[in-house]
């Protein structure tokens, strides 16, 4: 009986190794993937963060092209430039002061959350 542990022993070391070597592989092999797989999202990402940049560019280019024609077209009915830039000035204040709000409403954020708790509710607050 010791004989046949002893001949069995050393086949049981070699499967081991090979399992051990293919494990390594297995991961080494996973780990290239993985480094793939992230290069690839960080190429999305940053394609996706210039558009948004573009986006972001060209929105702010309309909006002072159309604050200037808003001046303009309220020049002509206010007693100068200045009381016309003015009122576009109020009127962009009080459709940022309502997205604020609406913003506010729409966001839902737990009550454990230590960045944005400022966004929840006094009764989110006391729970």
């Amino acid at each position: 009986m010791m004989h046949k542990l002893h001949g069995e022993a050393p086949q049981t070391v070699l499967l081991l190794e090979r399992l051990a070597a293919e494990g390594r592989a297995w991961m080494s092999a996973e780990a290239a993937l993985a480094r793939l797989e992230l290069a690839e999202l960080k190429l999305r990402a940053l394609k996706a963060a210039g558009l948004a940049a573009l986006a972001l560019a060209s929105f702010i280019c309309v909006l002072v092209a159309l604050t200037q024609a808003a001046i303009a077209l309220l020049s002509q009915h206010v007693a100068d430039n200045a009381m016309a830039a003015f009122l576009v000035a109020v009127i962009f204040a009080l459709v940022a002061a309502l997205s604020a709000v609406l913003a506010r409403r729409a966001m839902t954020w737990r009550a454990d959350s230590m960045v944005l708790r400022w966004f929840g509710s006094d009764a989110e607050d006391a729970a």
